[in-house]
């Protein structure tokens, strides 16, 4: 149940986020991303794995009100990622229930939740291929929206870069991104993500490998994507990350401890080590 089917190359995906096994590539195209305008609530969830009968997380409740920033840290065991990817739906509860404005989320509707989902990861997938390629994902040339395209390059923080380039939009990003910097990475992953017009941005880790000078240059772009009505989460060990949350979560052995704003967390001085 909590499987996953890898799938690439799909403009409806965002780089490794794919659907439940239960619904194919053919079907999964054509399903509806499911709406979202007011909160994601869980409600005393808890997770076990098939092969180990500890609970890994136990009676995790929090709701996310849409517009809102939220962070997540925790230590190595934590159960951060366990968490991450029961909100994915890569992983389903086995205690406990994810509501959407109400709807109960289930192997019915997973897919079209995860459709609403822009997932930007520590290591973004990068194809061999043009910029333009790799923000609109797996489109044909002639399906691109180039308004939408322009717009997320713009909310990206993007654009710079690309005007500073002789081949702009057409420049090849080379195997895995290797003419890319770090933060460039993720700024194309992050502008991969508001191509689709998702309205949940999730950031796993994204600023975990880079130096503090690229970091802060991508805190201030999720900074400017907090003002855009935009509703974030972000899972990260790096403190400084988490300036613009309206609130942070810490997670101890499968249970949220504590729930703090910024500057309790600096006060603390908080350095959770990254699951």
């Amino acid at each position: 149940m909590g499987s996953a089917l890898a799938i690439k190359n799909v403009s409806y995906l965002i780089t490794e986020l794919k659907p439940l096994a239960n619904h194919p590539l053919k079907e999964y195209a054509d399903i509806q991303t499911l709406a979202f305008e007011n909160e994601i609530k869980f409600k005393n969830i808890g997770f076990t794995y098939p092969d180990n009968p500890s609970e890994v997380l136990q009676d995790v409740s929090f709701q996310i009100k849409k517009g809102e920033t939220i962070g997540f840290i925790g230590s190595s065991g934590s159960g951060k990622t366990t968490l991450l990817h029961v909100f994915l739906r890569f992983l389903h509860e086995t205690k406990g229930s994810v509501y959407i404005d109400g709807i109960k989320l289930d192997l019915s509707n997973n897919a079209s939740f995860q459709k609403a989902i822009g997932y930007v990861q520590q290591n973004v997938y990068i194809r061999n291929g043009t910029l333009r390629e790799n923000i609109a994902f797996g489109l044909e040339p002639s399906e691109i929206d180039e308004s939408n395209l322009h717009k997320a390059i713009q909310d990206a923080m993007l654009a710079e870069f690309v005007h500073q380039h002789p081949e702009r939009l057409d420049m090849m990003l080379g195997e895995n991104g290797v003419k890319l910097s770090g933060g460039q990475r993720q700024r194309v992953g992050i502008a991969r993500a508001l191509y689709k017009d998702a309205q949940i941005l999730l950031f796993d880790e994204a600023t975990s490998a880079l130096d503090h000078e690229t970091e802060k240059a991508i805190v201030t772009t999720i900074n400017h994507l907090a003002k855009m009505d935009k509703t974030i989460v972000i899972v990260t060990h790096r403190v400084t990350t988490l300036e613009m949350c309206d609130r942070i979560y810490e997670l101890k052995n499968g249970t949220i401890a504590c729930t703090y704003q910024y500057n309790e967390i600096l006060k603390k001085a908080i350095q959770p080590i990254s699951e």
